[in-house]
This record gives structure tokens, sequence and C-alpha cells, in this order.
């Protein structure tokens, strides 16, 4: 939902502003991965958390693509 959201706000619309939606989401969890690790008690590292980060992330990206070229209601 956050690469569909930020490809909406930012009309990302080439494959390298994809790419940096992909990237920046990615790095925006591993930023939170570090956080649970270092400042919050009884939360870990889990690199299984940063593989559906990606993983979401491309799914951000085909949905952002799909709504642009349907524009449905």
């Amino acid at each position: 939902m956050l690469i569909f959201l930020w490809g909406r706000a930012l009309q990302a619309n080439s494959l390298a502003s994809y790419i940096i939606l992909i990237i920046v989401a990615v790095m925006y969890g591993l930023l939170i991965e570090f956080i649970q690790d270092r400042l919050v008690t009884n939360r870990s590292w889990d690199m299984g958390d940063v593989a559906a980060d990606f993983a979401g992330s491309i799914v951000g990206i085909f949905a952002w693509d799909w709504y642009k070229k349907n524009k449905p209601l």
C-alpha cells in the first residue's frame, strides 16, 4: 500500500522511478527492523520481514501500474 500511495503522490511512470520507490521502501523496512532490534523490547531483527517488505514493494508497483492503465472509479 505504501508503494501504491507513493506512486500515486509522485505520479511515478518510469522504470527508474519504480526502482527508486522500491529502494526507498526497502530502506524504510530496514530502518524499521533496526529500530525494532535496538529500541523495542522483545522484538528482534528478522530477514523474513525484510523479504516481505521487498515482495510487498513489487506487488505495490504492479498495483500502481495496473491502476495507471485502468483508472478504476
